[in-house]
């Protein structure tokens, strides 16, 4: 419950009540500080929006102070007999896609002399899905993905020899968002289909078909994800992805010749000064990469980027951006 407290004489509907009172507003149901993306709340901010009902233009946001499992509130200089719009924010500080609104509420309430009350559960809340694929943003940032980027789900099933499409079989892959979030893609959110058919025989084994899986990392110190790789038409690959040392994120990869196999993971990135983040990269058809990625200076996000030349090897890591009024975020 929101109560709002004024006092003095009232003389006409313009008068201005002396509001004094602090209020405490419950969190939302799904934002409690104690588990809020595991940092015990460290990084979650609250703040609220108070214009008048009609009035153009959009109110700043007043910080709120979060205490335990409510955040404490105090609105002052408020005309009586007067319709208000309180909006309540919740949001979260990410190292990696900066502040991310998880919860919101807006209600309207109409001030009078005395105690002015707004019935505010802390369910009432509602939390936003900023790029519509079904996982709302804090979802999103449990998940560890973009919350302002779709995330396309993927399912594949086997295509038999004598198919349609694939005389020699093949898979069938289909993604689509996984709109219901239920971290499956079902039959009504597939939205594009592609038939990947095998080659014909090449030898009297059969079929070309699945190698055995190879590991192309091999440090056991924390967890390696968000692995992307490309390849050329020769059989040439490069693989990069993200592994945590037991203190920050750094920027790994991996090379393959369809003759030798996986090479030895390597470094991409030795700067400590932050965690690095979201790789992306791309190869040409001479077997030269190019890698771009996120890194924390330790004040804000930079976009970091670095070649492989197929006859020199690796040139030296490069800042790509230097405007430092802001982070710098998801390169592609």
């Amino acid at each position: 419950m929101l109560a709002v407290m004024g006092s003095g004489c009232v003389g006409n509907s313009n008068e201005v009540a002396d509001l004094k009172e602090v209020n405490l507003v419950e969190l939302p149901t799904k934002i409690q500080r104690s588990t809020v993306l595991n940092d015990g709340g460290e990084r979650l901010k609250a703040c609220v929006r108070v214009r008048e009902e009609g009035m153009e233009g959009e109110a700043t946001c007043q910080t709120m102070e979060l205490v335990g499992t409510k955040a404490k509130l105090t609105i002052a200089n408020l005309k009586k007999n007067t319709n208000y719009v309180v909006t309540i924010e919740f949001s979260f500080d990410s190292e990696a896609y900066g502040n991310v609104v998880l919860a919101t509420v807006e209600q309207t309430t109409t001030t009078v002399a005395g105690n002015n009350r707004l019935s505010l559960g802390k369910d009432a809340y509602q939390y936003p899905d900023d790029d519509k694929d079904g996982w709302d943003n804090h979802k999103e940032l449990e998940r560890d993905t973009d919350p302002y980027v779709v995330d396309k789900m993927t399912r594949t099933s086997l295509l038999e020899v004598g198919h349609m499409d694939c005389t020699n079989g093949g898979t069938l892959v289909e993604t689509g968002i996984d709109k219901n979030a239920n971290e499956v893609l079902d039959d009504n959110e597939v939205d594009a289909r592609e038939n990947i058919c095998k080659d014909p025989p090449v030898n009297t084994n059969g079929s070309v078909g699945w190698q055995g899986a190879t590991l192309v990392e091999n440090s056991n110190v924390g967890d390696a994800w968000k692995a992307q790789v490309a390849l050329d038409d020769s059989g040439n690959a490069v693989a990069v992805w993200e592994e945590h040392d037991g203190t920050r994120y750094n920027i790994w990869g991996n090379r393959f010749d369809p003759l030798a196999g996986w090479s030895t993971a390597a470094l991409v990135e030795t700067n400590d000064s932050g965690s690095a983040v979201s790789p992306q990269m791309v190869l040409d058809g001479d077997g030269n990469a190019l890698v771009v990625w996120q890194q924390s200076d330790g004040v804000r996000e930079n976009i970091w980027a670095r070649r492989f030349v197929s006859d020199t090897g690796w040139s030296a890591a490069t800042l790509i951006e230097t405007n430092d009024a802001g982070d710098a975020v998801s390169p592609q």
